[in-house]
């Protein structure tokens, strides 16, 4: 897998791969190859897009075992490509909230002085975000807060 980052890996993907596929899928193994190789190419390769590229094995392919393991394949990847969408969008929010409370506090304890702090308050990472909670109750200046 040489070629993974190639810009011609779909047409290693049909040239090379494809044809061999079709050799196997008399043999019990050949699903298997077929759901490691897939799962390899499409997790390793980011200059593959994954929909097109099922669509273009179903065309190609004529097993309908593998036809039906290439849309299992799919399915998980979507699958899982929610999770991590579903993730994400908890770690944004769970850090756009931490960042709220965070200036919040600040322009309750310093006022005014609270405003020039906002970018980078909003810009911060959660785990700073967290510090910043614990400083704020302890600190007389604003300024220790960020230190």
């Amino acid at each position: 897998m040489k070629h993974i980052n190639s810009k011609d890996i779909e047409g290693i993907l049909f040239d090379d791969i494809v044809p061999m596929l079709e050799k196997l899928k008399n043999k019990t193994t050949g699903l298997e190859y077929l759901e490691t190789i897939l799962y390899y190419l499409f997790n390793a390769a980011d200059k593959i897009n994954k929909d097109e590229t099922i669509i273009r094995l179903n065309n190609e392919l004529k097993n309908e075992k593998i036809k039906d393991k290439i849309m299992t394949i799919a399915e998980q990847l979507r699958q899982e490509g929610m999770e991590k969408g579903i993730e994400k969008g908890m770690e944004i929010g769970e850090k756009k909230g931490e960042a709220k409370t965070v200036f919040k506090q600040l322009t309750l304890k310093f006022q005014d002085k609270a405003e020039e702090y906002r970018d980078m308050v909003f810009n911060a990472s959660l785990e700073d975000l967290d510090k910043m909670v614990e400083r704020i109750l302890t600190v007389k200046k604003i300024e220790d807060v960020f230190k």
